[in-house]
C-alpha cells in the first residue's frame, strides 16, 4: 500500500477507538506517522516527502499493523518505540517505568524557564521518584554546572536512569536507590526538589487505560494523595531556606495539595495548569 493510504487508514481506526472510549485523546495521525517510520525503518520527513507515491512492502506493513493493533489496545507509543523524546534528551523506555507525558514535560519546561529567569546558576535538585530519568536528566543537561540528585525505589527503573544518563552524556547526576528520602542524608539539603509521584487513585476509571505501565507507579492511597503528603511532610527539612518545591498532581487534587503545602509551612503558592487545561501541579517556596 502507499504510504498516505496507511496513514488514513490507522489515523480513523484510531479516531474510532477514541471515541468508543477503547483509547485516550491523543495525536492520532503523528502516531501513525511514528509507527509506519519504525515499520520501514524510513525517516518521518521521507515518507512525508513520498507519501503519495511510495509503496511500503507487504512484510513492512504487516509490521505496521500489528503495531496499530497495539495501540489500539492502549499500550503507549514510546513501549512500542522503545524510545521517546522528552524536552532536549532522548530516552529508553521500558515498562520498568511511565511514560514521561506532555503534562510533565510542561512542568520541567516552566520549571527550567523559572531558573534561566532568576538567573540561578549553581543549585542542587532532587528529583523524587525519577523513573526513566526525564525530569532530573532534563534539568542536568540544560544546566550542567548543577547538581542533579535522583531517588528511585525501584531498581529496573534507577538502572533506566542510568543508562539514559551515559545515553545523553551527562555529568552531572548522582542517583540512589530507595523510597522517596530514605536513601538521602538526613544534613542533606536542597535548592529545588522536584516529583511526579504516585497520585492515582485505585478506584480511579482512567487505569483502564493504564494497564501496560507499572501500577506501582502510579497508584497511591487515599484517595491518591498519600505520597504526595509524604513527600510534602518529609520535604520541608530537606530544602534550604528559600528553596523550592516543585509537585505534579491529579487534575482535581490542586486544592488539597496547596493547603497541605501551606499547613507544612510553605508560602508563595503557586497553582498551574497542564497544557490541557486541567490544574497539574503546584511551585511553593519553603521561607
Amino acid at each position: 500500500m502507499i504510504v498516505s493510504q496507511l496513514i488514513k487508514y490507522a489515523t480513523n481506526k484510531l479516531n474510532q477507538a477514541e471515541q468508543s472510549l477503547k483509547i485516550l485523546r491523543d495525536n492520532h495521525e503523528l502516531n501513525s506517522w511514528y509507527i509506519l517510520s519504525y515499520a520501514t525503518k524510513k525517516d518521518l520527513s521521507f515518507l512525508k516527502a513520498h507519501s503519495k507515491e511510495f509503496r511500503v512492502s507487504n512484510p513492512e506493513t504487516n509490521l505496521f499493523y500489528k503495531l496499530l493493533e497495539r495501540l489500539m489496545l492502549s499500550e503507549p507509543l514510546s513501549y512500542i518505540l522503545g524510545t521517546q523524546d522528552f524536552l532536549d534528551i532522548k530516552l529508553k523506555i521500558s515498562r520498568a517505568t511511565l511514560v514521561p507525558r506532555p503534562e510533565t514535560e510542561d512542568m520541567v519546561d516552566k520549571l527550567i524557564s523559572f531558573i534561566e529567569n532568576n538567573k540561578i546558576n549553581d543549585f542542587k535538585l532532587l528529583d523524587l521518584g525519577c523513573g526513566c530519568g526525564a525530569i532530573g536528566l532534563s534539568i542536568a543537561k540544560r544546566f550542567p554546572q548543577a547538581l542533579v540528585y535522583g531517588v528511585e525505589v525501584e531498581k529496573d527503573a534507577l538502572d533506566l536512569t542510568l543508562y539514559n544518563m551515559k545515553l545523553n552524556n551527562i555529568a552531572n547526576f548522582n542517583s540512589f536507590l530507595g523510597s522517596w528520602f530514605e536513601p538521602i542524608d538526613k544534613l542533606e539539603k536542597f535548592d529545588f526538589i522536584v516529583s511526579n509521584p504516585p497520585y492515582v487513585s485505585s478506584d480511579s476509571p482512567y487505569l483502564k487505560y493504564l494497564k501496560y505501565e507499572p501500577q506501582k507507579a502510579l497508584i497511591s492511597k487515599d484517595n491518591g494523595i498519600y505520597d504526595l503528603k509524604t513527600i510534602i511532610y518529609q520535604s520541608y527539612d530537606f530544602l534550604f531556606s528559600n528553596s523550592y518545591i516543585i509537585l505534579e498532581h491529579g487534575y482535581d487534587q490542586q486544592t488539597i495539595v496547596c493547603e497541605l503545602l501551606q499547613r507544612r509551612g510553605f508560602c508563595s503558592i503557586e497553582p498551574y495548569q497542564d497544557v490541557y487545561g486541567n490544574p497539574r501541579f503546584c511551585i511553593a517556596i519553603k521561607p
